[in-house]
């Protein structure tokens, strides 16, 4: 039995994948290898390798790529909440003008003559 560390971070390498599945596989509890192989058989299941990005160009490529795209997002997100920040003030102006004209509204409301004889006492005196 051999004695082996527990694997970190740091301690991934190139695999030898054909001994790797032409080999029984052992459990290793704790780092140390069990005596016995599991029940999985060598060579029973295809191998499907699905890294396409494997050299350092390629990951170098693709790292940049995605900070391109982040920043592209940013931006865009940027660019519509201004819109959406331009928006809100168009609004909110439409809607200081209703409230102005709903206040002229009341305010001439407020002023109407309770009644006839009002309305002629105003008419008279030129206050209308």
């Amino acid at each position: 039995m051999r004695k082996r560390a527990p694997r970190g971070w740091t301690d991934f390498r190139y695999k030898d994948l054909r001994a790797w599945w032409s080999n029984p596989h052992y459990n290793r509890p704790g780092g140390v290898e069990s005596g016995t192989p599991t029940a999985w058989a060598p060579q029973s299941k295809p191998v499907w390798f699905t890294g396409i990005a494997a050299s350092p160009w390629m990951r170098l490529a693709l790292r940049y790529g995605a900070i391109v795209l982040a920043v592209l997002l940013f931006l865009l997100s940027l660019r519509r909440s201004g819109e959406r920040a331009g928006r809100l003030a168009e609004r909110l102006e439409t809607t200081e003008k209703a409230n102005d004209v709903q206040r002229q509204m009341l305010e001439a409301a407020a002023r109407r003559p309770r009644d006839r004889n009002e309305l002629a006492e105003r008419l008279r005196e030129g206050r209308f």
